[in-house]
């Protein structure tokens, strides 16, 4: 409309931790982690207390774990490895861009990619190319004890008939509270032949009845009813924490190039997501590549 896109909000997501809260309040599980490692087993507030308690819940690391995996992960590229590596880069203190810079090569970030590739010593072997989807599944079944995901993935996780996790899956924010930012927005193309039907079709589907709905489907409208909504909560648990989390939600973008112009977000998740997708499977070095990435996206602003 008038050389500008314009779309209605659908859905606003951010990730939060999902964790068997079965697991972590057996008393044989803390006794066991506390032998091992000293420290008390409780909900990780940073990476590499996440990394250390998914490695306690893996089999293969521990004997004794009552899961198979410690962690799932869901590193399809591009998307996939960007929004799991992004909340472990802000958490170490790195940024995508500073004074229009990219300092995707700095310590933190090389630290933050470090911590990352460990994780998959603690996840299924197919995670390098898992998807979001799939991760809910294997965490749905049961197979692992902690899960990083967008919340309008999960509503299938605390229904009975979908979920072995139903009743005993609990909500935190992320090691590190910072989450990307995910969400939906619902829009008319400008070749559609039934604008007063898809119109008819928009305005009820984002109808402020249709927010319960909605959510136990999955998306959850960006609307100040939805927090604080008791029914909505007892089926959903993790909307009580997404207002909070989306306090610490950061978003995926580039810097604008010296003519005003925005660079595509796909832009930056192809970029950075084949740099960190290769460190993953051990065709890169995080050092190498992300230096590698830097340049390259510092090329895609000037």
């Amino acid at each position: 409309f008038r050389d500008r896109l314009h779309a209605l909000p659908y859905s606003h997501t951010a990730q939060l931790l999902f964790y068997r809260k079965d697991l972590f309040e057996e008393l044989t599980n803390q006794r066991l982690f506390f032998e091992k490692t000293k420290r008390h087993l409780c909900i990780p507030d940073d990476w590499e207390s996440y990394n250390l308690t998914a490695r306690f819940f893996t089999r293969s690391e521990n004997p004794e774990s009552p899961t198979l995996y410690g962690t799932t992960l869901g590193a399809r590229n591009p998307s996939g490895a960007v929004c799991e590596f992004l909340p472990r880069a802000w958490a170490f203190g790195g940024e995508l861009f500073q004074n229009g810079k990219c300092t995707l090569d700095d310590e933190a970030c090389i630290r933050a990619l470090h911590c990352y590739q460990e994780s998959f010593q603690y996840a299924h072997p197919d995670s390098p190319d898992m998807w979001w989807d799939e991760q809910v599944t294997q965490f749905a079944n049961g197979d692992a004890a902690m899960m990083i995901m967008f919340t309008d993935h999960t509503a299938r996780l605390f229904d009975r008939a979908q979920s072995k996790v139903a009743g005993i899956t609990g909500c935190a924010l992320l090691p590190g509270r910072a989450s990307v930012l995910g969400g939906w927005s619902i829009a008319l193309s400008s070749e559609c032949e039934q604008v007063n039907e898809a119109l008819t079709f928009i305005n009820w589907v984002c109808a402020e009845r249709m927010v319960i709905p909605n959510a136990a489907l999955g998306r959850v409208e960006p609307r100040r009813s939805v927090y604080g909504n008791s029914a909505l909560t007892s089926f959903c648990p993790y909307v009580e924490w997404l207002s909070e989390a989306f306090s610490h939600a950061k978003r995926r973008s580039l810097p604008k190039d010296p003519r005003g112009a925005g660079v595509p977000e796909s832009r930056l998740e192809e970029i950075l997501g084949a740099a960190v997708h290769s460190t993953i499977i051990g065709a890169a070095q995080p050092a190498e590549a992300l230096r590698a990435a830097a340049r390259e996206l510092d090329q895609a602003i000037r």
